[in-house]
C-alpha cells in the first residue's frame, strides 16, 4: 500500500499549518494513521511543537525549504514511515517557496512511484492579506504559488461576510480562471471536511510548470527579515502566561511598525510544565491569533518565537530583544536567550527541476 503524501502550500501566514492540524486530526478520528512534515529556512520551529503539542508524529526538514533539501525531506519522509507507518503523510513547504510542483512533487512521483501517491497540489490563500506594502518581487512570487496550484483553497472564510466571500472569489477567478477554487475556514472547520475527502479522493493529473524568473524568486525571499529564537523567563512570583504572550506580540508589532517594516508572519510558542500556547501575528495591525490557549499562571517558561519581517535582519534581531526585554521587566521575570538566528534566506538552488 502506498502512503499518500498530501503538500499544502501558501504564502506566511496563510493557515496552512491551522489547517494541516485539523486535518490530522480528522484523519486519525476516522482511523487513519498520520504524520506531519514542517519545514523553514532555520532551525527550532514553531509549527513541530504545535504538532507535538497534538500528539500528532511530526518530522520537520529546516535549514532550507523542500526543494533545496529533497533528500532531508525524503529521508524524514522514510523515517515517519519506518517509525510509524502512516497511510498519510501532510506536508507543508516555506511560506516563502513556490516551485513546488517541479522541484518537489515530480521528483518524488518520477523516483518513488511504488512507495508514494502525491494528491493534488493545494495552495492556501488568505483573502485578507495585504501585501501591496511588500515589494513586486514578492507580490509576483505570491502570483507564482496561485498559478502553480492544481487547487487553490480561500482561508479564514469565518472572518468575511457573504458580500466579501463572493468578491474574493470572483477577483481570484478572474485572475486564475484556469484553477479550481475552495472556500473553507481551517479555524473553524467548516468547509474542511469537504476538501479533506476530495484531497483523499483525487488523483494528481499534469500539470505544466509554471515559468519562474529564479532571480526574482531570490529578490523576493531576501526582502525578509527572518528570525527564529528561544528564550526562557523565570520569575519569583506567578504571571499570566497568556498576558505575557498578548503583551509581547502587541509590543513587537509596535516596534516593527515604528521601524517603517512589515509583518509576513510571527508565531510564538510558549510552554511550562504541561501549559501550552501558541499564538501569530499576520500583520503589523492584525489581530492575534490563537490556536492554542491555556491562561494559567505560571513562574518560569520556555518560549520559541519565529519571526518572518520586511526589515534586515540585524534590525528585526534588535526588535525583538527590546519587546521581549521590556515584557519580561513588566512581569518582573528574567530573561535568556538561549538561542538565536536572523539572517536573510539565500537564492533558493533546488537539487532537482523537472
Amino acid at each position: 500500500m502506498k502512503t499518500r503524501l498530501i503538500f499544502v502550500g501558501g504564502f506566511l501566514g496563510a493557515g496552512k499549518t491551522t489547517l494541516l492540524t485539523y486535518c490530522a486530526k480528522a484523519l486519525e478520528q476516522q482511523g487513519y494513521r498520520v504524520a506531519v512534515v514542517t519545514n523553514d529556512q532555520g532551525q527550532e520551529l514553531v509549527d513541530t511543537l504545535m504538532m507535538l503539542d497534538q500528539w500528532t508524529a511530526a518530522g520537520e526538514v529546516v535549514g532550507g525549504c523542500f526543494c533545496c533539501r529533497f533528500h532531508d525531506l525524503v529521508a524524514v519522509i522514510e523515517q515517519l514511515s519506518a517509525t510509524r507507518q502512516p497511510d498519510i503523510i501532510l506536508a507543508e513547504p516555506v511560506g516563502s517557496c513556490t516551485d513546488i510542483i517541479s522541484t518537489v512533487i515530480k521528483p518524488l512521483e518520477s523516483k518513488y512511484p511504488d512507495r508514494y501517491e502525491v494528491a493534488p497540489f493545494s495552495v492556501v490563500v488568505d483573502p485578507t492579506r495585504d501585501l501591496s506594502t511588500f515589494p513586486e518581487s514578492m507580490l509576483q512570487l505570491f502570483r507564482w504559488q496561485i498559478e502553480e496550484a492544481d487547487q487553490v483553497i480561500i482561508n479564514k472564510i469565518d472572518v468575511l461576510s457573504t458580500e466579501a466571500r463572493e468578491l474574493h472569489l470572483n477577483q481570484l477567478q478572474t485572475a486564475f480562471p484556469n484553477t479550481p477554487f475552495v472556500s473553507l475556514s481551517a479555524r473553524s472547520g467548516e468547509g474542511v471536511d469537504g476538501w479533506l475527502t476530495q484531497i483523499l479522493a483525487q488523483s494528481r493529473q499534469p500539470h505544466n510548470v509554471v515559468p519562474i524568473d529564479y532571480i526574482v524568486y531570490a529578490e523576493a525571499e531576501a526582502v525578509l527579515g527572518w528570525l527564529n529564537a528561544s528564550l526562557t523567563l523565570q520569575s519569583d512570583s506567578a504571571f499570566s502566561a497568556k498576558g505575557w504572550v498578548d503583551d509581547f506580540l502587541e509590543s513587537l508589532a509596535q516596534h516593527i511598525a515604528t521601524a517603517n517594516a512589515d509583518i509576513a508572519h510571527v508565531k510564538t510558542h510558549l510552554q511550562s510544565g504541561d501549559t501550552r500556547l501558541k499564538a501569530s501575528l499576520t500583520g503589523n495591525a492584525s489581530q492575534i491569533g490563537w490556536d492554542i490557549v491555556e491562561d494559567r499562571s505560571v513562574s518560569e517558561a520556555t518560549v520559541l518565537v519565529n519571526a518572518r519581517v520586511r526589515c534586515e535582519p540585524d534590525v528585526l534581531e534588535s526588535i525583538v530583544r527590546l519587546a521581549a526585554q521590556e515584557v519580561a521587566e513588566k512581569y518582573q521575570a528574567s530573561l535568556t536567550f538561549q538561542h538565536v538566528e536572523c539572517f536573510s534566506p539565500s537564492a533558493p538552488e533546488p537539487i532537482f527541476r523537472m
